[in-house]
């Protein structure tokens, strides 16, 4: 496609986060360079925020959105039902989501977009994303985030239960029905194709999350010194959440305590596991694990650079045969900091770049024995660890080089839609 005109870009994202907030920005940030591109984005996110519960807008009453331009970009925030942690409140707060994308039929107040980028952290929001192009012919993208309904197989759902099979019986009619397929997960193409439906593996695409690696490179946020210098400061970033086997960790923390060194770990987040992590620390009579809420993603960059280690984890699941893509990983390793990775996964940046261990997450033996192993290496053998992260963070994630591939898969839908 020839650009003769700004390409009027819609991305539905339940979970997207005004600037600033803490947790997810994937799609702020390629909006960013996108807008350099000549570019008009909307976003469609709730107005409650995935893992804080915080509000992020008010919404005038009697209104079901409320529109907001923030740093040029077009956010269109939806009600939704207020919830806490994964209680049936969660699932009415996905139904109230999707009933509130009705308002993309509202022409006369949103205009019409060029193409449609519909991303799946639940099925429902690239449901609906068909829907419109079925009822509007505009091309649609297809983001897959989470494999649905494998997910919740893996986690123990009967394959024949009636949700696990309206949510296959969604995806193979999204495969199908969108004009491309963009995969977070470099090996997610084996999972679809798996499924015998006909998706060439042109149709395609892994475009990753990614990081902008001069923001953490040079940080110029002010912050609090949260740590204290005269101890090896280890940190988890983010969601407190089931999937990250944290429980582990906090066990390391006890081996690490018991071994008399002076090792402290902070987890910074909250999440439906923050109660029960906290009570565990309690249990064990732990002096080396602090606390601390989510802090603004604008501070994120000075933050880890007051850390020695950072830590990331993934759950012990077949799942990750197809890969993983983890923001915060990413981020440490633009950080330029060491980073012990406790998973098991097919793709690990933590070893291909030689940026420091990689353990079972399930292990906390292990997730000790590779602290005390960064520990106690010199601060020369630390820095090289970081400028391997820092280099392979620059090669393969940033933002500039990944919204190019978007902006050229883009591009290619709508010409074809033309033709």
């Amino acid at each position: 496609m020839e650009r003769s005109a700004k390409i009027d870009l819609w991305i539905i994202n339940h979970y997207a986060n005004r600037p600033g907030s803490s947790g997810l920005s994937r799609h702020y940030d390629f909006a960013g360079y996108l807008l350099k591109r000549g570019y008009k984005v909307t976003i469609f996110c709730s107005d409650i925020h995935y893992n804080t519960y915080e509000k992020l807008v008010e919404i005038p009453k009697g209104k079901n959105y409320f529109v907001q331009e923030i740093e040029g970009i077009r956010y269109v925030w939806i009600r939704t039902v207020p919830y806490q942690n994964n209680g049936i409140k969660r699932y009415l707060n996905i139904y109230s989501f999707y009933q509130g994308l009705k308002l993309l039929e509202k022409e006369n107040e949103l205009g019409r977009p060029d193409l449609v980028l519909g991303s799946s952290f639940h099925p429902f929001t690239i449901w609906a994303s068909l829907k419109y192009k079925q009822k509007t012919k505009v091309p649609f993208i297809a983001e897959i985030r989470d494999l649905w309904p494998e997910t919740m197989i893996q986690l123990g759902s009967s394959p024949y239960s009636p949700v696990v099979l309206l949510l296959d019986f969604i995806q193979k009619k999204v495969y199908k029905g969108c004009d491309a397929i963009v995969l977070l997960f470099p090996k997610a193409h084996e999972y679809i194709e798996g499924l015998n439906i006909g998706i060439p593996r042109s149709k395609m695409s892994w475009i990753p999350n990614g990081v902008d690696v001069q923001l953490f490179s040079q940080p110029t946020h002010p912050t609090a010194q949260i740590v204290e210098p005269h101890f090896f400061n280890v940190l988890n970033a983010g969601s407190l959440g089931n999937v990250y086997s944290l429980e582990y960790l906090i066990t390391a923390a006890q081996i690490l305590q018991e071994r008399k060194l002076p090792i402290r770990i902070y987890l910074i987040g909250s999440g439906p596991l923050e109660d029960k992590l906290k009570k565990i620390k309690e249990e064990m009579g732990l002096e080396n694990v602090f606390f601390r809420k989510p802090l603004p993603k604008t501070q994120m960059p000075a933050i880890l650079q007051q850390f020695d280690l950072l830590y990331a984890s993934l759950m012990n699941s077949p799942l990750y045969k197809y890969g993983m893509s983890l923001t915060k990983l990413h981020e440490y390793m633009a950080a330029g900091k060491p980073v012990v990775f406790a998973v098991n996964a097919v793709n690990n940046p933590v070893n291909d770049s030689q940026c420091g261990y990689t353990v079972q997450s399930n292990s906390a033996e292990e997730i000790a024995t590779a602290i005390e192993k960064i520990y106690r290496l010199s601060s020369e053998e630390r820095a090289d660890m970081g400028l391997r992260a820092y280099e392979y963070a620059a090669k393969n994630f940033e933002y500039s080089n990944l919204s190019a591939k978007y902006d050229t898969l883009i591009c290619q839908v709508i010409g074809r839609s033309k033709q």
